[in-house]
């Protein structure tokens, strides 16, 4: 079965791999020493039914189309993300798409991940304009994006950018629909359901994590109490320059204060939150039906099929399945919603 994958940094592997802490300095040693946390079939192999191949072979993954370009300084500094995430911050072999391939039989051999960190809804074309070439093959395309559509700098701002989410959702499905005009084989287009963002607000669970953050041993409720910088101490000590800590590790207060910012702290935040993720799944499965209905010959033709999965609607997570930054998913985290994603594929193609 080959794969195509379109989200954000949690079909990347991003912040998974169990060395990557939340320190400052930890990182800065690691882009200084050049060397890319190595996967090992020993952190992931005790995730996997033992009939599952591992193979850790290099995921294919794809660079910005010169379509996107949009100005040099905009293109030279996507780039220049890309390279840092892929070297040292995504594990995409610890990813649930390349556990989920095991699944199917594959190890990882027949997955194209074109998922980029920070990416929103409309970024969905883009990236499968990338991957053309791998969708002439694919059996599954996925499109899952988890979280940054719900980022903004407070309520008002997130309002308006989900003013416009329903048109923009359902414009990029017809344009990627197009993209499959002619294929010789069926393809499905799966749309796993919006995770419950809130838990990393709320549930006690992820909240009491015990985790090493600039170099001291804290719970993420307190690392979330401290916007994600370092605490007085180190401070002082000088081990975390002060301004880099807004930078490395990318600091989720300051990129999504509407989920981890002071605001978050408020219960009715919470519930805030709660209602649009609701939102979202209403309207992917109602824009999913419309289309279904309104381009139905086409689909028929071209041998696309649309399936929304409700199993990820109702994931929980736990401390372990949460890697050390708090808010991405650890290995253990990643196969869970593997697992969930394959039993109800299982229950599809019955």
């Amino acid at each position: 079965m080959k794969v195509v994958i379109l989200g954000d940094s949690l079909s990347t592997g991003a912040a998974t791999h169990p060395s990557l802490v939340y320190d400052t300095k930890m990182l800065l040693d690691l882009f200084l020493s050049g060397q890319r946390p190595e996967a090992s079939t020993t952190d992931i192999s005790p995730f996997l039914p033992s009939q599952a191949p591992i193979e850790l072979t290099k995921i294919k993954t794809f660079w910005p189309d010169i379509q996107e370009f949009a100005g040099g300084l905009d293109w030279m500094l996507k780039n220049i993300n890309l390279a840092l995430a892929r070297h040292y911050l995504n594990t995409e072999e610890y990813s649930w798409g390349a556990i989920l391939s095991s699944y199917l039989g594959q190890g990882g051999q027949e997955l194209a991940i074109a998922a980029e960190n920070g990416s929103r809804i409309d970024a969905a074309y883009n990236q499968a304009f990338r991957a053309k070439d791998a969708l002439k093959e694919a059996d599954y395309l996925f499109v899952f994006f988890t979280g940054n559509d719900l980022c903004a700098p407070n309520n008002d701002f997130l309002s308006l950018n989900l003013s416009d989410y329903s048109q923009t959702f359902k414009k990029n499905i017809l344009r990627i629909s197009r993209l499959l005009e002619g294929r010789s084989r069926p393809i499905k287009i799966v749309f796993p359901g919006f995770l419950q963002l809130q838990q990393l607000m709320s549930r006690d669970e992820i909240l009491d994590k015990k985790v090493t953050a600039f170099g001291q041993n804290v719970s993420c409720r307190d690392l979330r109490e401290a916007g994600f910088v370092a605490g007085d101490k180190k401070r002082k000590d000088k081990e975390n320059p002060y301004l880099l800590e807004y930078l490395l590790p990318p600091n989720p207060a300051f990129l999504c204060p509407t989920i981890f910012g002071s605001l978050a702290k408020n219960s009715d935040q919470v519930t805030y939150i709660a209602n649009k993720v609701r939102f979202i799944r209403g309207e992917q499965q109602r824009i999913i039906k419309e289309v279904e209905t309104n381009e139905a010959e086409f689909l028929q033709k071209n041998q696309v099929t649309l399936h929304y999965l409700n199993a990820t609607e109702n994931l929980l997570f736990n401390g372990e399945e949460i890697s050390e930054d708090c808010f991405h998913l650890s290995i253990a985290g990643q196969a869970k919603l593997a697992r969930v994603i394959f039993e109800e594929l299982s229950e599809i193609e019955r």
